[in-house]
């Protein structure tokens, strides 16, 4: 087997592990796990401080997310605001206050950074609020206590904490996204003390890092799959999808793929951090799983809510788009807006392949596809026995490998039995020296199709000095197809029918 395929497995199965990891749930005061005190906790010249943590309620002032006492460092609330603040004794600027509120029921990254000169605190990957300092950071002899502080109990975090990690060193930014959601190899550099709360039961938390740090659980309880929605997937209760990590979960759970279970989306979704996911990979598909075809079956209802900023950078891998082979499926109400793919086959924003009674509605797709071209589409790459309604791409195509075929703005290959209805691209499609390109659909081949009330506005180039390149669809295998092909109620064919 090659490395490759032997590292595809073990990140894949990375992924397994974090979707049914464990957290801890804190419930307020006396609630707390406590690291016995330490030299290596008297940091004074780098700090770095993460955490994933869901607040149920922010109801006393200060509450405590990882303190040593009150007179050295710590993270908590800031004052009784929906915001957090990185304290640090010693130095100017004593409290670093975030801009972002955190008290929402959702799970959050939280990393607060200290480099020798400067504060950082990072919300979700992203920098949220930074300031230069002066001073030597404060040390003690107290214990470290996560979801709490020693030197006021009264301070206890109510939710759920997550993946911790104390390191005497300043982390970048570039490496905390990296690893937003994964685990640390314990080699880490300055890496102290790395708590995953997988243990799963008992009153001790261990402590992953290897340097010999345990916590010592105190009321709080262990809790499974932080990253499950709400929701039982039946039509009465969807699974709610509130997050990108929700997507994460069910990009993981394999078994649910062919059970046609309901999706709802509950809001935006910022998929921002999946840049950096995989040393910068990306998002794996949902449907798909390196190769072995297994297709996602289900209803996903969008209610018009968008993901934005979803990135997958695999250049040489196949079936890429958020749902990567669909069966039986109905996705509408969505929108993925500024999305970055990159592949070799079948690559698209939405679906890459879909197949099989199929019904997607009203759905959008804005970005850009960088590709090696077979079979690729701004909304879809390929498919056939489906319906494609009340859809649209802005998506930007960019082929840079000559002599591959079919890449549309909207769907790149169409086979047979497929209706497409009132669906338009203004997405620019440039692939030189391709073959089967269109401003709509790459090739339509088999019969029956119906393409009806659509549109294409966005510039198209294919091959040079041939003629299956087209403005609205580049070629039709079959010339009884042109009955149907209509826009705005007049018979119209782009480029070529191939005989």
């Amino acid at each position: 087997m090659k490395k490759y395929t032997v590292l595809m497995i073990l990140q894949f199965m990375a992924a397994v592990m974090m979707a049914q990891s464990w957290s801890l749930k804190f419930y307020g005061p006396y609630n707390h796990v406590t690291i016995n005190s330490s030299p290596a906790f008297s940091i004074t010249d780098e700090l770095t401080i993460e955490a994933w943590v869901k607040a149920d309620v922010f109801d006393a002032a200060w509450q405590a997310i990882i303190c040593r006492g009150d007179d050295s460092w710590r993270l908590h609330r800031y004052l009784e605001t929906n915001y957090l603040s990185f304290g640090t004794n010693g130095l100017s600027n004593q409290d670093l206050v975030g801009t972002i509120e955190v008290n929402d029921g959702k799970w959050h990254h939280i990393a607060a950074v200290y480099d020798g000169s400067k504060k950082y605190l990072y919300i979700d990957g992203r920098l949220d609020v930074s300031v230069e300092v002066t001073g030597t950071l404060a040390t003690n002899n107290k214990v470290v206590l996560i979801g709490g502080n020693s030197d006021y109990m009264e301070r206890g975090f109510k939710g759920y904490i997550d993946e911790v990690r104390i390191y005497n060193a300043a982390r970048t930014a570039a490496e905390i996204r990296a690893m937003l959601c994964g685990f640390l190899y314990t080699t880490e550099p300055g890496l102290i003390a790395y708590y995953q709360m997988s243990d799963g039961s008992g009153s001790t938390l261990t402590d992953n890092s290897g340097n010999g740090h345990p916590g010592s659980i105190s009321w709080a309880s262990w809790e499974n799959d932080y990253q499950v929605p709400e929701g039982d997937g039946s039509q009465a209760n969807p699974f709610k999808m509130v997050g990108i990590q929700n997507l994460q979960w069910l990009r993981s759970r394999i078994d649910l793929w062919p059970q046609f279970k309901h999706f709802r989306q509950e809001n935006d979704i910022d998929a921002f951090s999946t840049a950096y996911w995989d040393f910068g990979q990306g998002f794996l598909p949902i449907g798909d799983i390196y190769s072995i075809l297994r297709p996602f079956k289900g209803y996903y209802d969008g209610q018009g809510y968008c993901i934005d900023s979803l990135t997958i950078n695999r250049p040489s891998g196949d079936r890429l788009a958020l749902f990567g082979y669909l069966e039986e499926s109905t996705l509408e109400n969505l929108c993925l807006t500024n999305a970055f793919i990159s592949g070799d086959t079948e690559v698209s924003i939405l679906g890459a392949r879909v197949i099989n009674n199929c019904f997607i509605t009203n759905c959008t797709t804005s970005g850009v596809i960088s590709g090696n071209g077979i079979q690729t589409g701004g909304l879809i790459s390929s498919t056939e026995n489906s319906t494609i309604r009340s859809c649209s791409s802005s998506v930007d195509i960019e082929i840079n490998n000559p002599r591959k075929a079919y890449i549309g703005g909207l769907v790149g290959a169409v086979n047979t039995n497929v209706v497409i209805e009132n669906c338009y691209a203004t997405g620019n499609v440039i692939a030189d020296d391709c073959w089967h390109v269109g401003g709509l659909i790459g090739d339509i081949d088999h019969t029956p199709v119906t393409v009806s009330n659509c549109y294409a506005a966005g510039v198209v180039t294919g091959q040079i000095g041939g003629n299956q390149t087209g403005g609205l669809i580049g070629t039709i295998a079959y010339p009884s197809a042109s009955a149907v092909i209509k826009t705005n109620g007049v018979n119209m064919v782009s480029g070529n029918f191939l005989n």
